[in-house]
């Protein structure tokens, strides 16, 4: 846990009480810290990312774990840290460690002593080096027995439940520290023995046979808010633009020309900013006046969760996938949405492939 991120961030916007909570969960829970503070204040993320930015050193867009270099560390290690090694130099024996936090003078002397070498750390996106440690973001962790630490510096050694991770419908959880906070909620890995809701080798499913089929952006866009209508009350659809996130289709229910004017400037923080950052956004929409509009039109009631998507190309987001009222049987629908998503991402990348050929 850096103790430097946290300084550099009590001089910023953010509520210092957020930032001393999520310091407190994060020492009594062995939850990495900024993944802590991205969960007590959701809006948070484009802050902290700023603040991350500013590390001088070198950084990382696209994470893969060595798994050689990932059996050598202890288990809920890389957890804990929010690092990766991704690199081994066959030369100077250096690994390079892809971390979230590069201020936290920790992670290199941690895992330097793990994996007998030096460690070089370059800074790496939340959402990249989640997807290398392919945990689920809500935090199912348990502390092992006290004696169960790094032999360095006494690091708590994480593990999960015995009955194995699952994803749990994302809500109000308890932290042991006299408060709550919002889980992060990501969906499991797909379960191909759910046809059509966890595997996108799905056949005989119109929606996802039509996006692989797609041909243009144009396309992609309408089948996702279609199939996203399948299973969401209420759908938004919105194009990334250089300034921010513009209103391009909603569900058959809504008024076509008052999507359009939808606008939310990226200078502001929101959940399609949340979202578009770390991976996903599952909450209440907060009451600031840049989702007013977004509020308005999916109708939403008090307290009401919204799940929101980024759909990109080689983690770029181009679209940003917005629905609500989903039923209470929530699992089912966001594997559904995830399904979509990562299909269309496919699409939107394939396409772009091919229209580059073209141009040759």
């Amino acid at each position: 846990m850096t103790a430097e991120l946290a300084r550099r961030l009590f001089r910023t916007s953010l509520d210092q009480r957020e930032v001393e909570e999520a310091l407190l969960v994060s020492l009594r829970t062995n939850v990495a810290f900024v993944r802590a503070l991205v969960e007590i204040a959701p809006l948070s993320f484009p802050i902290v990312e700023r603040e991350l930015a500013r590390f001088e050193g070198l950084s990382i867009r696209t994470v893969r774990a060595v798994p050689e270099l990932m059996a050598r560390l202890p288990v809920g290690l890389c957890e804990r840290l929010l690092a990766v090694p991704v690199r081994r130099d066959r030369f100077t024996a250096t690994v390079d460690v892809a971390c979230v936090d590069p201020f936290d003078a920790h992670v290199p002397v941690e895992l330097a002593y793990h994996l007998k070498s030096p460690v070089r750390v370059l800074r790496a996106p939340l959402r990249q080096v989640l997807s290398a440690l392919d945990t689920p973001r809500s935090s199912p962790y348990t502390l092992m027995e006290s004696e169960d630490r790094t032999p360095a510096f006494g690091t708590p050694v994480v593990r999960p439940p015995a009955t194995g991770l699952r994803y749990r419908v994302p809500g109000q959880a308890q932290v042991g520290v006299g408060g709550s906070y919002p889980s992060w909620g990501v969906p499991p890995a797909p379960d191909p023995a759910v046809p059509g809701l966890g595997s996108t080798d799905i056949g005989g499913d119109r929606v996802i046979d039509a996006l692989r089929d797609a041909t243009s952006p144009g396309e992609v866009a309408f089948e996702v808010v279609e199939g996203a209508s399948e299973v969401a009350g209420r759908v938004l659809l919105f194009v990334v633009r250089s300034g921010g996130y513009q209103g391009r289709a909603g569900d058959p229910g809504l008024d076509p020309d008052r999507v359009r004017q939808l606008t939310l400037p990226a200078t502001q923080p929101s959940v399609l900013e949340t979202a578009s950052q770390a991976g996903f956004y599952h909450g209440p929409l907060p009451p600031t006046p840049v989702h007013r509009g977004m509020a308005r039109e999916l109708q939403l009631a008090s307290e009401e969760a919204v799940y929101v998507l980024p759909i990109g190309i080689e983690g770029r987001p181009a679209l940003v996938l917005v629905t609500a009222q989903l039923p209470n049987t929530t699992e089912p629908a966001i594997r559904r949405l995830d399904t979509l998503v990562q299909v269309a991402s496919e699409a939107l990348a394939r396409i772009l492939k091919e229209r580059s050929r073209s141009r040759q």
